[in-house]
């Protein structure tokens, strides 16, 4: 299966890496509108770097979109249109909006389309859950999962994660909380009461490269 990566960012260097470890996968190559970023990534890691998503979409099977969050419903959509598997790095989108508009047209699709939370299969995820299946642990009454990182102190740069056009999803809820929640769900597979749920969002670096940042970094649910 012949693989294209859309991005050329740190997630899309991941992807690349695995990828060289999965047999029967081949890496394509890389779309970015950034074209020096596209070269960078097909020379270290292999495939082409493609002019267009077209180009790119012509020669994969499949499609990992590893792009910036708001520009992950045109990707996928673009990609199931054009007949191609689609692995969507979280968030899905930037909006309830953009996520049922993907999810619609993902059910009228041949082809399957699925979301990257990688986190579910970690081995002691599925240790974990098949314990909570089988009922070893009894009644749980609670559970408390966080992360705790220093990325809004230790990356200086101003980035596309900061800016506006995100939508707070590229935050500490939007970047890492979200595979907390989707553990949860996974775990389990019980649904959450949306009217009981309170969240506390908050910016404590406001400010990078003398531009404001638009995004949380630190958020408790």
């Amino acid at each position: 299966m012949k693989i294209g990566i859309i991005g050329a960012g740190g997630i899309a260097k991941a992807h690349a890496k695995a990828l060289s470890t999965v047999k029967g996968a081949e890496l394509s190559g890389f779309y970015d509108i950034n074209s020096l970023a596209s070269r960078k990534c097909a020379f270290e890691y292999g495939g082409t770097a493609f002019n267009s998503m077209q180009e790119l979409l012509n020669q994969s099977t499949a499609v990992i979109v590893s792009s910036p969050n708001f520009c992950h419903k045109e990707h996928v959509l673009e990609a199931m249109a054009a007949g191609k598997y689609v692995l969507c790095e979280k968030p899905m989108a930037v909006s309830m909006e953009e996520a049922e508009e993907m999810k619609n047209r993902a059910s009228q699709s041949a082809y399957i389309p699925i979301m990257g939370f990688n986190y579910r299969h970690l081995t002691f995820v599925q240790r974990l859950k098949d314990m909570i299946s089988g009922n070893e642990l009894g009644d749980i009454l609670s559970i408390n999962v966080h992360f705790k990182k220093n990325s809004a102190l230790r990356r200086k740069k101003y980035t596309w994660r900061d800016h506006s056009k995100s939508n707070k999803t590229s935050g500490a809820l939007g970047d890492l909380g979200v595979h907390l929640i989707d553990l949860i769900l996974y775990l389990f597979d019980s649904p959450f009461k949306l009217d009981s749920l309170k969240v506390k969002m908050m910016t404590v670096v406001k400010e990078k490269e003398q531009k404001q940042v638009y995004v949380d970094d630190h958020s408790e649910v």
